[in-house]
């Protein structure tokens, strides 16, 4: 089973997609970017969904540890964020990210992109 590393700071939304996402893939979980990075840094996975907005580390320093980490090929990302800026989803898909999903998110979205 593929790995997944779900990063969300709300409680709730972290639980929800491990409750939605656990049966298709190994979930792994981090509240905040400096617990993903230090996962990410020890663990393989082939998959991270990434909240943007999130203590101590947010979401485009994570992107940016991965970008800098030296492993090829990383885990894609898919970020989850409600911030519907054009320029965030552009600074996102440049930073490294694979998908750029608003919230609310709807589950087929989610499993298209982990798909591709």
């Amino acid at each position: 089973m593929e790995r997944l590393l779900i990063v969300e700071d709300d409680e709730i939304g972290r639980m929800v997609l491990w409750e939605l996402l656990s049966d298709q893939y190994d979930c792994d979980l981090a509240f905040n970017g400096e617990e993903a990075i230090k996962k990410l840094g020890s663990d393989e996975y082939g998959h991270v969904l990434l909240d943007l907005m999130m203590p101590k580390v947010d979401g485009f320093g994570v992107m940016d540890y991965l970008k800098n980490s030296g492993r090829t090929p990383g885990p894609s990302v898919i970020v989850l964020t409600g911030d519907h800026r054009e320029e965030t989803k552009q600074k996102c898909l440049d930073a490294g990210a694979k998908a750029f999903l608003h919230k609310p998110y709807r589950l087929k979205d989610i499993l298209s992109a982990l798909a591709t």
